[in-house]
């Protein structure tokens, strides 16, 4: 600090660096359906499930609502906090009716106007045809991946058995992508008279709900499965499954929802739907990479309107290795010394020259979810304006 020796006034100018990458939420669920009512074909921001009735309907354990009613009370009575909802009209009879339109932001499509979900549930794909079933899955795998979101895929009624749950995942192996998990079985209603078969409903809600049980609980890079993953306010599972097939199942990345044996129904897998992305198979590890990626999108806007230099690259380098830091004291990442668990680089080596000339500014991360020194990376592109 400089000595003044006269009086006066002096002005020393200080210069702050850039803000810090502060996180964003991890369990924002979307949902989009018919439902009984409420605003048709735009995103509506839900804190439960009072709300949630208030506004689209009442929903009871043994009435005819759509599946994403279901879904919906499901998920708040599982530790959801925040949905987004979207009213489609009418009846759903093809995949074209929920994907909606682009241009109209209707659908699947009024979600393009949300700054932020994590977690994409849609049980009425269930209710469609098989081919339109898939568009739509397709559809939403395509959303996903653009919004770095992960998909939660419903199976529908038919599918009761253990052969009939591979039987379907063979047919629909285009499914099979990282961004994606299935469950098995479906969910029990409670019969509306005695000695009438259980209806059944789509799990997509209850682990959704789950999933943001577990973050807020333990974090994000936690497997949501377990004897602490217990499954709430459910009436029973469709099917009981032998060791024999939750072996086969978690061979084939279907992840099972069992009884323990006190009878509380749990989840008991954690995988993703790749069997081509080794380094992905675990869906906490990968929501921990749709974390990361988000976050630096979200908070290194202030990057795209500087010089694309060392100056630059010296200051994202620093605020990413910050908050990577963060993550390794709360346990996120392997290893006891931050090198073994964490590694940021923005320099020469991963721009070439035409790169920087044209303000590509790309930032590869490398971390360690499972093991030290085992890093899986990311790489995020930024177009600088500068």
């Amino acid at each position: 600090m400089p000595t003044y020796r006269t009086p006066g006034v002096y002005i020393n100018e200080i210069t702050e660096g850039p803000p810090p990458i502060t996180g964003v939420a991890t369990a924002i669920a979307a949902f989009v359906d018919v439902f009984a009512q409420g605003p048709l074909q735009q995103p509506v921001r839900i804190n439960s499930h009072a709300e949630f009735e208030t506004t689209f309907g009442t929903t009871l354990n043994n009435s005819p609502a759509s599946p994403s009613s279901q879904g919906i009370r499901y998920f708040f009575a599982n530790g959801g906090r925040t949905a987004w909802v979207v009213r489609i009209p009418g009846s759903i009879a093809s995949a074209v009716e929920v994907i909606g339109s682009a241009d109209a932001r209707s659908g699947l499509h009024a979600l393009d106007g949300v700054d932020l979900f994590n977690i994409l549930c849609l049980p009425c794909a269930v209710e469609l045809p098989d081919a339109d079933m898939q568009a739509l899955y397709t559809a939403a795998l395509d959303s996903c991946t653009a919004r770095r979101a992960f998909l939660i895929i419903d199976i529908p009624a038919t599918v009761a058995t253990p052969t009939a749950m591979l039987d379907w995942l063979a047919q629909h192996a285009t499914l099979r992508q990282r961004n994606a998990a299935v469950y098995f079985p479906r969910l029990t209603l409670q019969p509306r008279r005695l000695n009438k078969r259980m209806p059944t409903v789509a799990a997509s809600g209850v682990i959704a709900g789950l999933y943001a049980r577990i973050d807020a609980t333990r974090g994000v890079w936690k497997a949501p499965a377990g004897k602490e993953a217990d499954l709430r306010g459910i009436y029973g599972l469709a099917c009981a499954l032998k060791e024999t097939d939750i072996d086969t199942f978690q061979a084939a990345g279907v992840n099972v929802l069992r009884n323990l044996e006190s009878g509380m129904p749990v989840c008991w897998g954690a995988r993703t739907l790749t069997n081509t992305d080794p380094e992905w198979k675990y869906i906490p590890v990968r929501r921990l990479a749709l974390h990361i990626e988000t976050c630096l999108e979200h908070d290194l806007v202030w990057a795209v309107f500087e010089l694309n230099g060392e100056q630059l690259w010296q200051k994202v380098r620093r605020v990413v290795e910050n908050f990577l830091a963060q993550l390794f004291r709360q346990g996120a990442l392997a290893g006891t010394l931050p090198d073994q668990a964490y590694f940021v680089r923005a320099d020469r080596t991963t721009m070439t020259q035409d790169d920087i000339d044209h303000g590509r500014l790309n930032l590869l991360v490398g971390f360690a979810p499972l093991k030290p020194a085992e890093f899986v990376m990311v790489r995020i592109q930024l177009q600088l304006g500068a």
